[in-house]
């Protein structure tokens, strides 16, 4: 849902980035984040290091700029302490998305905007596994049971 309402808005942005966050928690792994996140906004201007030195050039080369960045599955403060500091990191208009599944953790780094997901029904649930396991098609009928125990099973 996060890339689909980037991909809406984008053109209101200078530039936008989409970063998969998931479960990186160790240093060097936080550091080739900020290195990506800059990278993909073209703002580069040498190799980050350092988590100190990352954040100094994520504040210092975007702080002018109107940017959209969506920060996906986020799951620790340090993730989001590290990669997108506070608003003053960024040009007046820049939009933060983050999704996670931790609302607490949203609430602790002062997000006060928060859209909470309502859980799909069995049909709506079938209707995206079918999409992205059988690329749009009906299956055939003999995983027809099969998918909707799988649906069922994983909610």
């Amino acid at each position: 849902l996060a890339s689909v309402v980037c991909k809406r808005i984008r053109r209101e942005f200078e530039d936008y980035c989409i970063l998969r966050v998931g479960d990186v928690s160790k240093e060097g792994d936080l550091v080739n984040l900020q290195n990506q996140l800059l990278s993909h906004l073209k703002l580069r201007s040498r190799v980050i290091e350092t988590l100190v030195q990352g954040r100094d050039n994520i504040r210092n080369l975007l702080y002018k700029k109107r940017i959209l960045i969506v920060l996906d599955d986020v799951r620790t403060i340090e993730q989001l302490e590290n990669l997108v500091g506070n608003k003053e990191w960024f040009g007046p208009g820049s939009r933060i998305v983050v999704t996670t599944r931790d609302k607490n953790l949203l609430s602790s780094h002062g997000v006060f905007k928060i859209y909470e997901m309502e859980v799909l029904n069995t049909d709506e649930s079938l209707q995206l596994f079918h999409q992205e396991a059988f690329k749009g098609e009906l299956p055939k009928e003999e995983y027809l049971e099969l998918s909707k125990r799988f649906v069922s099973y994983t909610g």
